[in-house]
């Protein structure tokens, strides 16, 4: 039996036109196989947790530190009148207190000069002092202050060196959080101090 030339030529175009149907059907599946595959998951996945700290700004003035410490010092005590005042003015931060001294109370102002340490801790350094005319070495003065009862454990006197450490970075409000400051600028009324919150 003999084949015509049409014949042969209509099954050829057949085949080949199969051929590459079922080419592209084969590639285009592949693609959208790999497509599905390199797109989200489609389950919930637990992101790695944060490492590192966050930390806020804390901006006062001299005012709201004021009322603030005079708050806190009076919550010292559950009767009577305050034992000491801390009162920020436009360069010093001031001590006021009652010494006793020979039978007698003599008032004491002492006035202290701030900086912020590098860890953010505040260094007052004694800048003056009077202890009703009377004179005495400041480093007894200050060795009485680190001995009175209402004085936070985080404020620590170093008597020789005429120093007065507020050691904010110790403070325990939260075994998570810590603070430090970062400015405390009487002249300009700009205090600004860090909350730290640790993973």
């Amino acid at each position: 039996m003999f084949r015509t030339k049409g014949t042969f030529s209509w099954k050829l175009g057949f085949f080949i036109l199969l051929a590459l149907l079922t080419l592209i059907f084969a590639t285009v599946l592949a693609f959208l196989f790999r497509l599905s595959w390199s797109s989200e998951p489609y389950h919930f996945e637990d992101a790695e947790e944060m490492k590192g700290e966050a930390s806020f700004t804390i901006t006062t003035d001299r005012d709201r530190l004021n009322r603030l410490m005079e708050v806190e010092i009076a919550n010292l005590i559950e009767d009577g009148e305050p034992p000491y005042r801390v009162v920020l003015t436009d360069e010093h931060v001031e001590f006021h207190a009652n010494m006793q001294l020979l039978g007698f109370q003599a008032p004491i102002i002492i006035q202290l000069l701030p900086t912020v340490a590098q860890n953010g801790d505040l260094v007052l350094e004694v800048d003056s002092f009077s202890l009703g005319g009377i004179q005495l070495p400041i480093e007894h003065i200050l060795q009485w202050m680190s001995q009175m009862e209402d004085i936070p454990e985080w404020v620590v006197f170093y008597p020789k060196e005429r120093l007065v450490v507020a050691e904010i970075t110790t403070l325990q409000v939260d075994e998570r959080l810590s603070f430090r400051f970062r400015t405390f600028d009487l002249y300009s009324d700009q205090i600004e101090a860090e909350m730290i919150v640790h993973p």
